[in-house]
């Protein structure tokens, strides 16, 4: 994850790709960026890294959300695979 990029659009991009793979029957492509994204998900909850000052303003909106919706897309993602 790029830590001064959008981190929103690096969300949308794992998640479409999962989507993209299920609808081309590759599973365990799907899973592997379900993984990829959950991890993605932990970090921001983990708080694992930390944001310099304008990346943090930049991103706060998307970072707020994860912090809502992670555990339960995590528990998703994970009986997915």
């Amino acid at each position: 994850m790029q830590m001064r990029g959008n981190i929103g659009a690096e969300i949308r991009h794992i998640e479409a790709a999962i989507l993209t793979r299920e609808n081309e029957g590759d599973q365990a492509a799907a899973d592997w960026n379900g993984g990829f994204v959950c991890e993605v998900y932990l970090q921001i909850v983990a708080r694992g890294e930390k944001l310099i000052f304008p990346a943090l303003l930049k991103n706060l909106p998307i970072l707020l959300k994860v912090l809502f919706i992670a555990p339960s897309r995590i528990r998703a993602l994970r009986r997915e695979s």
